[in-house]
């Protein structure tokens, strides 16, 4: 449900900002968080990666 609201967000330009943070594990196929061909440019403003191995990026849409 999450995963659909995001991607309505950024279909409707409602996001100033996208925060993601990647998590180093390997478990196989899960779910993907743009689907259905939903498709949204943007552009990697910040990234750091933490003591843990997870990564922290800060993405802001890119308007059309």
């Amino acid at each position: 449900m999450e995963q659909l609201v995001h991607q309505a967000l950024l279909q409707h330009r409602l996001l100033s900002e996208l925060k993601l943070w990647i998590h180093p594990l390997f478990v196989g196929m899960g779910p993907r968080l743009f689907q259905g061909g939903a498709i949204s440019r943007l552009k990697l403003m910040t990234s750091r990666t933490l003591g843990t191995g997870v990564i922290v990026a800060t993405y802001q849409p890119v308007p059309a």
